[in-house]
């Protein structure tokens, strides 16, 4: 394929992904449109070559593969990447599971996905360290892949390029609106998700804000897979071992409706705040 196309089709799969942050700039110079902020470039080792590409960009096909069709987040951007590769005469089709604890069954579905000989990926994982060979498998079949949802500046392999938000800057701003709110006196739980880049960064940015507050006192935090189930569990399990925890902090907004019922249920409410 030559420059010109290459160029045309990355710019195609880049506009179905545009509305959030960009972490990828294929030219020196190149300024997104709003309300997107300007592309930084990915670590050392994480950017694939944008060059060799065989397919036809008048008749691409492409997997937008969220980690789990329970959360309405990933449907709700599906819903705007297939309106928008309508307008384009972009094949899309949605493959995902259904949970997004479900990390084999991604897995499996990416690796048809290769066999299918599809022209493109769009990537949401919520186990990067187990996606990250058949991304690469990807890449030498010639697919594009590009991370969605995501501030990961250095994938575990190469990607095409990465689109996403800051993460940890944006916990980080509630960290400190609760320790605000709190006069900086807490006990503080904490309600993760899976193991992987997304919990550690949205995590990360609460306990950067509680870090040099010396009231504020994390007392436990558990894990979750993703969703309302686990995060009402691991709350119920959370408050009968620290029943005087204040607030709670979580990776996500189905796990924190999930800590809300638990909360709310009969007895006693011993938790002051969730987020």
């Amino acid at each position: 394929m030559n420059a010109k196309k290459t160029l045309l089709v990355l710019a195609l799969l880049a506009a179905l992904v545009l509305p959030m942050t960009a972490i990828n700039a294929q030219e020196e110079g190149y300024t997104a449109p709003e309300p997107a902020l300007d592309p930084v470039p990915l670590e050392e080792g994480a950017q694939a070559a944008c060059s060799g590409f065989d397919f036809d960009p008048d008749n691409l096909r492409v997997a937008y593969m969220p980690p789990g069709t329970e959360f309405q987040y990933y449907i709700a951007i599906g819903e705007g990447i297939e309106a928008l590769a309508e307008e384009l005469g972009i094949e899309i089709d949605m493959v995902a599971p259904q949970s997004g604890s479900d990390i084999a069954g991604q897995m499996g579905m990416i690796q048809d996905v290769i066999t299918q000989e599809y022209d493109a990926i769009i990537l949401s994982t919520h186990d990067e360290g187990a996606a990250a060979e058949l991304v690469d498998q990807a890449i030498e079949e010639g697919i594009a892949v590009i991370i969605v949802n995501s501030d990961i500046a250095n994938f575990p392999t190469e990607v095409h390029g990465v689109v996403g938000y800051a993460q940890r800057k944006g916990t980080l701003a509630l960290g400190e609106y609760i320790v605000e709110m709190t006069g900086g006196e807490a006990m503080v739980g904490v309600l993760e998700g899976l193991p992987g880049y997304h919990s550690t960064e949205r995590i990360g940015g609460f306990l950067d804000a509680f870090e040099e507050v010396e009231g504020m006192e994390v007392v436990a935090s558990l894990p979750t897979e993703w969703n309302v189930e686990t995060g009402n569990s691991a709350m119920m399990d959370l408050l009968q071992a620290n029943p005087d925890i204040e607030v709670v902090v979580t990776a996500n907004d189905y796990i924190a409706i999930g800590a809300a019922l638990a909360a709310e249920s009969p007895g006693p409410r011993r938790c002051a705040d969730l987020w």
